[in-house]
C-alpha cells in the first residue's frame, strides 16, 4: 500500500469512527464489520450501511460510484430481509442511496481512479447525484 492509499484509509476509517455516531440516531445501534476491506462499514438487524468518505462536493460530478461487488454482496442481504444503504459523506453535505431488490443498476461502467501511484479500475456503479437523497431529509 502507498502513502496515498494509507492516508485515504485513515480518512476513511477516522471518518467511519466520527459518523457512527450520527448514523445511529437514524439506523439505530450499529455494528462496525470486523474486517476493514469488507464491502460494508455497519450492520444490525435491519440494515447494512456503507459509509464512503469524498473529498469533493456530493453534485461536483455526474455520479457517485462504488465497486459492483458491493452492489452484488447488497442485492445478497436484501433477499436475507436487510435494507442496504450507501452514503456518501462529501465536503458540503452527506447524502444517501438505498438499493432495492428490483433495481436496474444500467449506471454500471468499467472505472476506477489512477492517482493513488497504480491502476485501480474495476466494474464500478455510478449512482447519478440527482438519485442522491440529503442525509437529514432521508426517511427510513
Amino acid at each position: 500500500m502507498n502513502k496515498k492509499q494509507e492516508q485515504d484509509l485513515k480518512l476513511g476509517l477516522s471518518n467511519e469512527k466520527n459518523k457512527k455516531i450520527i448514523l445511529e440516531k437514524k439506523f439505530g445501534e450499529l455494528n462496525k464489520t470486523e474486517n476493514i476491506f469488507d464491502n460494508f462499514d455497519f450492520y444490525n438487524e435491519k440494515f447494512y450501511i456503507e459509509l464512503k468518505t469524498r473529498r469533493i462536493n456530493h453534485n461536483q460530478y455526474e455520479s457517485l460510484y462504488f465497486d459492483m461487488c458491493k452492489y452484488n454482496k447488497g442485492l445478497e442481504y436484501i433477499k436475507k430481509g436487510y435494507r442496504v444503504i450507501f452514503i456518501w459523506d462529501c465536503k458540503n453535505k452527506m447524502v444517501c442511496w438505498e438499493l432495492k431488490e428490483n433495481e436496474k443498476v444500467s449506471y454500471c461502467k468499467y472505472g476506477g481512479r489512477v492517482d493513488r501511484g497504480k491502476q485501480e479500475i474495476s466494474n464500478l456503479c455510478n449512482i447519478p447525484t440527482d438519485h442522491l437523497v440529503d442525509y437529514n431529509t432521508f426517511v427510513i
